[in-house]
């Protein structure tokens, strides 16, 4: 009966682990996506309809609910004034969940430039490079998305195999 235990309890970790990087790896082409819908939304709320900055941030919803919360912290601290540029702003909102979630220093440099492009700009410069900067993170989603279905089929099989000869090991 202990044997059956130990069995289940090193499966079910086994398969805890594969979920939680499943979950991970999901999570950050959520959060790139999202990025995608900013870029795209801010064209045309901030660049084409002029709409307030910080009215903007408080009623982008995405797809990641963490994200909109991002988001709607910006609009707060651009209400309150707390940094002296928008850009600011942006950055010490997304410096920190950009290293969690472990994106590479080529895409933290897109979202982070991006940023300035938010805030006091012209409207035709901002829609310009909100187009190039999501034409960009598109192709980091394709990139993103491939090596993770690739990684994919071989973290599952060997995660499984690696479980399975950790539970003969303790036999």
């Amino acid at each position: 009966m202990i044997k059956i235990t130990g069995v289940l309890a090193v499966m079910i970790g086994v398969v805890g682990l594969l979920d939680s990087w499943k979950k991970t790896m999901d999570q950050r082409l959520s959060f790139l996506a999202d990025f995608c819908r900013l870029y795209k939304s801010g064209r045309f709320y901030l660049a084409q309809q002029k709409m307030k900055t910080p009215v903007f941030f408080d009623g982008f919803k995405g797809e990641n609910e963490y994200f909109t919360k991002i988001c709607r912290k910006i609009s707060q601290n651009l209400i309150e004034h707390k940094y002296p540029q928008g850009a600011e702003c942006w950055d010490m909102a997304w410096k920190k969940e950009l290293n969690k979630y472990g994106f590479d220093s080529d895409t933290k440099r897109i979202i982070n430039e991006s940023g300035k492009y938010f805030f006091e700009i012209s409207p035709d410069e901002m829609e310009e490079r909100l187009l190039e900067y999501n034409r960009a993170l598109e192709k980091k989603i394709e990139n993103e998305t491939l090596k993770y279905q690739e990684k994919r089929k071989v973290v599952y099989p060997v995660g499984m195999l690696g479980g399975i000869m950790l539970v003969i090991i303790l036999l």
